[in-house]
């Protein structure tokens, strides 16, 4: 994707948590089994990591060029 470009990234938990954008500080609550949308934009090219934050699972990069 390209700086500016928005995407939408839908997660579904087994267990509640909150997932995590490292790079935009952004964060949403994650209740068990119902999904959550994030609605993402970057000013700056780079690997932005998404994340449950409490376990650190790593659920996905999104590389912005």
């Amino acid at each position: 994707m390209a700086v500016g470009d928005a995407v939408r990234v839908t997660v579904t938990s087994d267990v509640d948590a909150e997932v995590h954008v490292h790079g935009v500080d952004q964060t949403a609550d994650l209740p068990t089994g119902r999904p959550t949308t994030l609605e993402l934009s970057f000013a700056e090219p780079g690997v932005y990591e998404v994340e449950t934050h409490e376990s650190g699972l790593l659920l996905l990069q999104l590389i912005v060029r």
